[in-house]
């Protein structure tokens, strides 16, 4: 490590994490579907993909997305799986996946052309 420091890791150590509450509709991490959580995440994963990828992974990535996805987003193939298991709502979790990824190519069609932040805007420079 820099400045000649060392990390040291102790397998003994036990850590005790209390899920706090969520004051927002985003609780997919916790096994509850949502669809504007489930939304945001689509939303968010196409957004970085388009935005801020370059080469051939801007456009695999996303195409990878639409067809494959995730358990929490799923593509084309994954949707397919949660036929079998009905009590996983696969046609919510597909359209409210569809529905984030459409946004975010609208967004990033519709940019233009300026290089977008994921953090907090700039303040406008003092006179």
């Amino acid at each position: 490590m820099a400045a000649g420091k060392q990390m040291i890791f102790d397998p003994t150590v036990t850590i005790i994490h209390n899920v706090a509450p969520r004051h927002d509709g985003d609780t997919v991490h916790r096994g509850i579907f949502n669809h504007e959580g489930t939304s945001d995440i689509a939303y968010n994963e196409t957004f970085v993909a388009l935005k801020h990828s370059s080469g051939l992974v801007r456009y695999t990535l996303p195409l990878w997305q639409m067809l494959v996805g995730s358990h929490v987003c799923p593509g084309l193939l994954r949707a397919i799986d949660f036929i079998t298991k009905p009590q996983s709502q696969p046609a919510a979790r597909f359209a409210a996946t569809w529905a984030g990824r459409a946004a975010a190519f609208k967004t990033c069609l519709a940019d233009s052309g300026e290089p977008q932040s994921l953090s907090t805007p700039a303040l406008p420079a003092a006179p």
